[in-house]
């Protein structure tokens, strides 16, 4: 199975330009802005094994472009806050390259992504830009649906009722209305 679809390593310059680039900042830029504000929150120097600067790679479509990506990216720093500032696309590979900034500029710490949210964004990285799901995310099956319920609170709801007009028995009807009724209240954490 995997373990996501975006992979990071720790990185300290930019990005290749390729063709399809896109920036807001060096790395040298963000590099003092991140010293400066852990300065500035917390009166000490940074530790010298901080590594708050994060390149993610993963596989996309031909199709996917440049501006696909930073939408995507704006998801990203809303929900996990981390900020991309650059970004290429390597079409020998069909790979894209996210360059993160890891530091949450109210706390002056990295931000940590555990095993559960890596899973979590590589769905949301999946659905948004509607790749092929890889083998083995069966097993993400309830990342797949809390994401699409993030995305639209009331599609199991609308779910139901296409199914109320559709010419189920009783019985199918039933157990349909009690599967999406769970997974709703997961969603919403009521159940687990």
């Amino acid at each position: 199975m995997h373990d996501s679809v975006i992979k990071f390593t720790c990185r300290s310059t930019d990005l290749d330009r390729t063709e399809e680039f896109w920036q807001c900042d060096t790395v040298d830029v963000r590099w003092d802005a991140i010293m400066d504000n852990i300065v500035k929150v917390t009166g000490l120097s940074a530790s010298k094994n901080m590594q708050p600067l994060r390149e993610g790679v993963f596989l996309v479509k031909d199709s996917t472009t440049i501006d696909d990506l930073r939408g995507m990216a704006d998801l990203i720093k809303q929900w996990y806050k981390i900020d991309c500032f650059q970004i290429s696309i390597d079409r020998s590979t069909n790979t894209a390259h996210m360059l993160f900034d890891f530091n949450d500029r109210e706390k002056a710490k990295s931000v940590v992504i555990n095993r559960s949210q890596q899973i979590a964004l590589s769905v949301m990285i999946l659905r948004y830009l509607h790749l092929p799901r890889p083998e083995g995310s069966e097993q993400w099956l309830a990342y797949f649906l809390k994401d699409r319920f993030n995305d639209n609170p009331d599609a199991f709801a609308t779910l139901l009722d296409k199914l109320k007009h559709a010419k189920l028995g009783k019985e199918s009807f039933n157990l349909a209305s009690d599967v999406l009724n769970y997974v709703q209240q997961m969603c919403q954490g009521t159940l687990k």
